[in-house]
């Protein structure tokens, strides 16, 4: 039985966290509430999938992230301060990604 619940512990102690909340705020299991955990999760979850990628290859880079979140304060100073449209920010924010990318790649290989 000790042993069961010692495989189990990840399970049980999410169960026991998602009930709390659950209890806690009653709005914590409306359908909007989901929808905004999934959609904070998102950038994460799109990071991981690349970085999925990146160690079934055989290379550890963990740079990844700090690339991604690099782009991105690209573009939010550039709306922000200098008063940039969002898609000219979206496309200096994808080569900012393009150029740290193609940099960490040459010094990697």
């Amino acid at each position: 039985m000790i042993s069961l619940g010692l495989r189990n512990t990840p399970l049980i102690l999410f169960a026991l966290i998602f009930m709390v909340f659950g209890i806690v705020s009653p709005s914590f299991f409306a359908l909007q509430s989901l929808e905004n955990a999934v959609k904070q999760a998102s950038y994460i979850g799109i990071a991981a999938v690349g970085m999925t990628f990146v160690l079934l290859t055989g290379g550890i880079d963990l740079s990844v992230g700090s690339n991604m979140y690099v782009s991105a304060v690209v573009a939010g100073l550039l709306i922000r301060q200098y008063s940039v449209s969002a898609a000219s920010a979206l496309l200096a924010c994808l080569l900012t990604g393009l150029v740290f990318g193609t940099i960490n790649a040459l010094l990697v290989v």
